[in-house]
């Protein structure tokens, strides 16, 4: 399956642009947030990506609240907010958590994530795809002036469940980086990148 990954693209027409001309050799497009500037243009920007004609899963960052971001891809027929949820695409679950990105603890992600490891467990055959805002505390992607400044919650979660490949943003320094944690492929693929899923 080829996947358009992108984050932080904070209102770029020119990234939306190549976002949607790219999406014509792809079959789904995950996006990890901040995809405006406090949400100037947001309702339009989702409406772009809609028009690509193929799925479109996102989580909000920290530019986006989670209520219009959900208001929003309920009137849209491709573009669906996985914050907090899972969904099912082909042989992919994708579950996600975004906005945040500033605390290392969270209370919200604790409830989500006891629902996310039910749902992993009864879907051993899945793949599972995780999309953040935050990148994991304790790798390249959360290194900041050199102290790790991401979430510990998400570590703690891709440690002690299934998760294949983990999708975040958030930290632009760190865009383009990946690396290998476990059984997890953790990457920051900043304002565009284009990778397979098997």
């Amino acid at each position: 399956m080829r996947a358009i990954l992108f984050s932080d693209i904070h209102g770029s027409i020119k990234s939306i642009n190549r976002i949607i001309r790219e999406s014509r050799t792809a079959d789904v497009m995950l996006s990890c947030g901040d995809i405006t500037n406090f949400e100037a243009g947001l309702e339009g920007i989702l409406r772009r990506l809609d028009s690509a004609g193929i799925p479109v899963f996102i989580v909000p960052g920290n530019h986006e609240s989670p209520q219009k971001v959900e208001r929003i891809c309920s009137l849209l027929k491709n573009v669906k907010s996985v914050h907090k949820r899972a969904l099912s695409y082909k042989n992919l679950l994708i579950i996600g958590y975004g906005s945040g990105g500033f605390s290392s603890r969270e209370k919200e992600f604790k409830k989500a994530a006891e629902e996310f490891s039910r749902i992993i467990r009864k879907n051993p055959e899945k793949k599972v795809v995780m999309l953040t805002h935050a990148p994991p505390h304790g790798t390249r992607l959360d290194l900041l002036d050199g102290r790790h400044v991401g979430s510990r919650d998400i570590s703690d979660f891709i440690r002690k469940n299934k998760v294949d490949l983990l999708v975040c943003g958030h930290l632009h320094e760190n865009s383009g980086i990946i690396e290998e944690r476990g059984r997890t492929t953790i990457l920051n693929p900043g304002k565009f990148m284009k990778i397979k899923i098997n």
